[in-house]
């Protein structure tokens, strides 16, 4: 848990600055992609169904959820991504 605490952290601090500069389609213009390393597939896979489980509760924002293989820079190339697109930014 403070891993997965310590890798969102070194995140946070450029995020807004990723999701201004994306331009995501369909009415939604603001959009981020959060990958987040994992260890190992196992680890990421119950983060994955962790997180799942709670709906997206504005219908302003969509989400989606997956693990994907790494480019190389992770031990075992296992990311959890986290992709959200707003319909704006407030």
């Amino acid at each position: 848990m403070v891993w997965i605490h310590q890798q969102l952290r070194k995140i946070s601090d450029g995020w807004k600055d990723s999701a201004m500069a994306s331009e995501a389609t369909s009415g939604y213009p603001c959009s981020l992609t959060i990958d987040i390393p994992f260890p190992n597939a196992r680890l990421a896979s119950i983060a994955l169904r962790t997180i799942q489980v709670d709906k997206e509760l504005s219908s302003l924002v969509r989400r989606t959820l997956s693990t994907v293989s790494g480019d190389g820079s992770t031990a075992a190339g296992v990311v959890l991504r986290a992709e959200t697109s707003l319909s704006s930014w407030k």
